[in-house]
């Protein structure tokens, strides 16, 4: 392409500059634009306000920086101060500063040059007034090759001395270049869309959903995705295809990113292919490897790697921080305000099925989480509520970990108590049956493991007034104790049971139950069960 490019400006050229045909040449302006006025207003401001500006928009992949760019360019306000001189190029793929310089110029129609960057400023500087856009920034400035990132601040640092030009770049990350004085470093890294503006964007590109069930679920399924940006887009394009919210937010929840991913295989089209483009990038960086391996750890953790957890990892890197400070420059992970590492819904999926942990790793963090289970409150006592702040904050983690280890390896006793842990925590601040269904799935041999958690089950669902199925569970569980033995077990079955018949006024039911539990603890405590009756 670089050969092309060359023979193609290999003669001089003739063209008076007052007939090069910018504006043909602009990409044209986005169709959806939904949730970012702000920062619209405020680069549009700056272009108004200096002559001589660097902006930078910044962000992930997919996060909408070419539109933002292109809404800039298209803007009347800029038009007016600006007029025809408003040029973009996007230099995605390039790995070379001469390939940038060399497209540039011939963008500008200005041939025949052996010093293409020279000739291209000398033109600019002719211009009362110009905008360029320089999109797609990070396969120069990520390049491998030694001295790109020197080369590419000098390319884009002596763009930015033009006195006439206002330079706009937007890349992947969270750091622009150094050797330009950004003027909107503060708000540079774009951010993905509210929930509001991502519904207007759904609905825009595809309708609004008349059905109520459908309200919810649009909402339920673009929080899921984060609001980010092309995967709303892709998301609005296949509820064209008679895809309604409720179907989308099934088939997302089985496929995850595989939803996101069309036959095209540009970024702009696939999200899949949009971070797949990220990590290329990543790898061959210093502390690449490490970085990869801590993003596959965060991905577990969908309420973020918490700052205790992070310095338990941290012996198993060379240098963890700077994996970490990796990782956040790229944009594919963001600090909190407690400072957790968290990861965006879509790059998450992506990761999980694509990017294992080392297992080592495995190892060291089901040791991390069984041991945060294993200090979760079990029942309300003076020092619940002040144990309860310590644990809650780790409680989505757990619940998200321990379901991926339910599903991907034999239960262990460790796995078992942490899982019984977690869920007596959540009866008494929010009764939740996830955690035990799972497992109970996965016990086919353990039959006082599966007592038990049908057991709990059995309360849980009572607590939630789910009569019919508490009473099940109930039932399963009693009969299964009485078959290991475990009267006392047997017994408290039959209690709760009773008090579940009660509730729904079945007051002869109840008396039955409870009668029978009183007859089998008076006989228990006459002929207490062996002491491995309750083992599992």
């Amino acid at each position: 392409m670089v050969t092309e490019i060359h023979a193609a400006v290999a003669g001089p050229s003739t063209k008076p500059l007052s007939q090069i045909p910018a504006r043909a040449k602009l990409p044209a302006r986005p169709i959806v634009f939904k949730g970012r006025d702000d920062q619209l207003n405020e680069i549009v401001g700056i272009i108004c306000k200096l002559v001589a500006a660097g902006i930078a928009v910044m962000g992930p992949g997919g996060v909408g920086k070419t539109s933002l760019a292109l809404a800039v360019l298209h803007d009347s306000r800029v038009i007016e101060v600006i007029g025809d001189h408003r040029f973009f190029i996007s230099v995605e793929g390039m790995i070379d500063i001469d390939a940038a310089s060399t497209l540039l110029a011939n963008h500008l129609d200005l041939e025949g040059s052996s010093d293409p960057l020279s000739s291209s400023i000398s033109y600019l500087q002719s211009l009362p007034r110009a905008l360029l856009v320089v999109d797609n920034l990070e396969t120069l400035w990520f390049s491998n090759t030694p001295s790109a990132r020197a080369d590419t601040e000098n390319f884009l640092s002596r763009l930015a001395e033009v006195p006439s030009v206002t330079l706009l770049v937007t890349s992947r990350g969270t750091v622009p270049p150094s050797g330009v004085e950004w003027s909107n470093a503060e708000f540079a890294k774009l951010a993905t869309l509210s929930l509001d503006a991502a519904r207007d964007t759904f609905i825009q590109i595809a309708k609004a959903p008349s059905d109520v069930a459908d309200k919810v679920a649009l909402d339920i399924l673009l929080g899921e995705v984060d609001c980010f940006p092309l995967a709303v887009a892709l998301l609005s394009t296949l509820a064209l295809l008679q895809n309604s919210p409720s179907d989308l937010l099934r088939r997302w929840r089985k496929s995850r990113t595989k939803l996101l991913s069309s036959q095209a295989k540009h970024r702009t089209f696939n999200v899949d292919v949009s971070i797949r483009v990220s990590l290329d990038l990543l790898q061959p960086m210093t502390h690449g490897v490490e970085a990869l391996q801590l993003l596959a750890i965060c991905a577990h953790l969908p309420e973020g790697m918490r700052r205790p957890v992070y310095g338990k990892l941290a012996e198993h890197f060379s240098d963890v921080d700077g994996a970490r400070d990796l990782l956040v420059e790229f944009a594919l992970v963001t600090v909190g305000a407690d400072g957790e590492l968290k990861m965006l819904s879509p790059i998450r999926y992506f990761v999980l099925e694509r990017h294992p942990m080392m297992d080592a790793h495995l190892v060291s963090l089901q040791q991390i989480y069984f041991d945060i289970a294993a200090s979760a409150p079990q029942e309300p006592a003076d020092d619940f509520t002040r144990r309860s702040t310590q644990f809650a904050p780790e409680s989505g983690n757990l619940t998200s970990f321990l379901l991926h280890l339910i599903n991907s390896e034999e239960p262990s006793k460790k796995l078992f108590d942490a899982v019984e842990a977690v869920s007596e925590y959540a009866y008494y601040t929010m009764p939740s049956t996830t955690l035990r269904e799972a497992l109970l799935l996965r016990l086919t041999t353990q039959t006082a493991w599966r007592a038990r958690c049908l057991k709990g089950l059995g309360r849980t669902r009572l607590h939630r007034d789910e009569y019919s199925l508490a009473m099940d569970n109930l039932q399963a569980a009693r009969i299964l104790f009485a078959k290991l033995g475990n009267r006392f077990q047997e017994a408290e079955c039959r209690t709760i049971l009773g008090n579940s018949l009660q509730f729904q006024d079945l007051v002869d039911a109840a008396e039955a139950e409870q009668h029978a539990a009183r007859d089998i603890s008076s006989n228990w405590a006459m002929n207490p069960m062996p002491q491995n009756a309750c083992s599992g």
